[in-house]
């Protein structure tokens, strides 16, 4: 866990978004932003404080398909991938790093807690979080993307 944390500090901070535009980003926390293809659906549960933890739910997935929930800095980027043969499926982030992979049990979700360091230098970071899992057959790229979840790092809310 604590390579996690300071790989999470390392990828946050050098990509941090400038104080400036930090005072104009929205209130801390998670929001949704755009729409998943073939209904693999990343939900977020939690609070996104320093110190914190915050629980990322993926479902609507294949039991045993490999699943990445990538990480990457300032507001999504949407862009669709029709041009690599999956119509419908679309990329919000641009991925600075896989923040974890794991294969899908049988139920097809899986809950995924991420706990934020307590580093007063992430207050005001945006990120997004997007997972992709495998499901061949769907369309020519054999995967489906999930919505996008656009994080703003908190204070420590106490507790």
């Amino acid at each position: 866990m604590r390579l996690f944390s300071t790989l999470f500090v390392s990828l946050i901070s050098a990509f941090a978004i400038p104080t400036e535009a930090a005072a104009q980003a929205p209130a801390a926390g998670a929001t949704s932003h755009g729409v998943s293809c073939n209904g693999f659906d990343l939900l977020n549960a939690g609070y996104w404080d320093i110190g914190g933890t915050s629980y990322l739910y993926t479902g609507s997935a294949p039991a045993g398909a490999p699943t990445t929930i990538f990480l990457g800095v300032g507001a999504p980027l949407p862009s669709g991938l029709a041009f690599l043969d999956a119509p419908g499926c679309m990329l919000y982030t641009a991925p600075v790093a896989a923040l974890v992979s794991f294969s899908m049990p049988d139920a097809g979700r899986i809950t995924t807690p991420i706990h934020v360091p307590n580093d007063e230098t992430l207050v005001g970071s945006i990120f997004t979080l997007q997972a992709v899992v495998a499901t061949p057959g769907v369309n020519a790229l054999g995967v489906s993307t999930s919505n996008a979840q656009v994080v703003t790092i908190a204070e420590h809310m106490g507790g």
